[in-house]
């Protein structure tokens, strides 16, 4: 469990988020990609936590403010595509 098979090679779609979601994938300068181009997930919405207990620093890695909410940084290198979602890079 948990291996990838041998002779895979393609990325496993992860398919879209959740309805109660926002999605953002932005490249290292900050800016949202284009459908297809890779970047960082960013997650938004209700179900996200509200941070890191006491925990300044982890903080400011984790959270980025953007159009007046608060996004989480998944560390996911992802691609998005219409039809499969998003892909895990």
């Amino acid at each position: 469990p948990g291996t990838v098979p041998a002779d895979r090679d393609v990325p496993y779609p992860i398919g879209p988020a959740c309805a109660h979601c926002l999605t953002l994938v932005l490249d290292a300068a900050g800016h949202e990609v284009s459908p297809g181009a890779e970047g960082l997930l960013y997650v938004a919405g209700p179900s996200v936590f509200a941070g890191y207990w006491n925990r300044p620093a982890e903080n400011a890695r984790a959270f980025i403010e953007r159009d007046g909410r608060r996004w989480y940084n998944t560390g996911d290198l992802v691609r998005w595509t219409p039809g499969e979602g998003f892909i895990y890079l």
